[in-house]
């Protein structure tokens, strides 16, 4: 059962945020991985050693790898340019594939209840985006 919702789905920023964000980062190193070698790997949690030197007052600067997801792709939806150096061409990310992949093969469908509100709060914009979402899909009266 896929999610009700088009992009993230709010019932799963509560209780089993952890989780599915554990799994939403792997499934984007998966996504990301084929894109990116031969010259760079993706990978989760490798913690990174660099020689800094030391400033004039004795500090060194911290720094750690790390890449940000510039946009959306104009005319897409859900699909974002990830820059990786500058210099380099972005990447496509589909964050909707990796949110729908992740969702399915871990059948969040089964374990969320959409008859009640979601953990977190959401303001009645949304509360009312969420609800005609659910009707939509047969999942509240």
């Amino acid at each position: 059962m896929p999610s009700p919702f088009p992009g993230m789905d709010p019932y799963l920023e509560g209780s089993t945020w952890m989780n599915f964000h554990g799994q939403l980062c792997a499934e984007i190193a998966r996504q990301l991985g084929p894109k990116l070698r031969p010259r760079y790997l993706a990978r989760l949690t490798e913690r990174c050693f660099t020689e800094i030197a030391l400033d004039d007052r004795g500090a060194r600067p911290l720094s750690s790898p790390d890449v940000g997801v510039a946009e959306s792709a104009p005319g897409t939806t859900g699909v974002a340019a990830v820059g990786v150096v500058p210099g380099d061409a972005d990447v496509m990310l589909d964050l909707q594939q990796a949110l729908g992949a992740v969702y399915d093969l871990s059948d969040y469908g089964l374990e969320i209840d959409y008859t009640r509100p979601a953990e977190v709060p959401l303001a009645p914009e949304q509360s009312a985006w969420v609800d005609q979402h659910l009707r939509a899909a047969g999942l509240r009266d």
